[in-house]
């Protein structure tokens, strides 16, 4: 029993630092300024993957096979995005 806590201990420290890096500490989340969060997702050009989980705390980005209510959104909470030419990258996009 003691070998498996410490195998799970260590399988916690080894995967830490990767998850606290997989998030760039130079972005905060700001939805009162939307332009300043959609150049930077121009700069970062991140995943659909990637971009959930560096916007979690602020906005939610709905992916291209996502259902979506047609309320109007004045708070900036959902970030449509536009992709690049390979679709795979986010570019910028719509805040509603």
């Amino acid at each position: 029993m003691k070998i498996r806590v410490l195998g799970l201990l260590a399988i916690i420290a080894c995967t830490a630092p990767a998850i606290a890096a997989a998030k760039p500490a130079s972005f905060g989340c700001e939805r009162s300024n939307p332009e300043a969060m959609l150049n930077w997702l121009a700069k970062k050009k991140p995943t659909l993957e990637q971009a959930r989980l560096w916007l979690s705390s602020c906005t939610y980005v709905v992916g291209p096979n996502d259902i979506t209510t047609k309320e109007i959104r004045t708070d900036n909470s959902r970030l449509f995005p536009h992709y690049d030419s390979s679709r795979e990258r986010i570019i910028g996009g719509v805040f509603q």
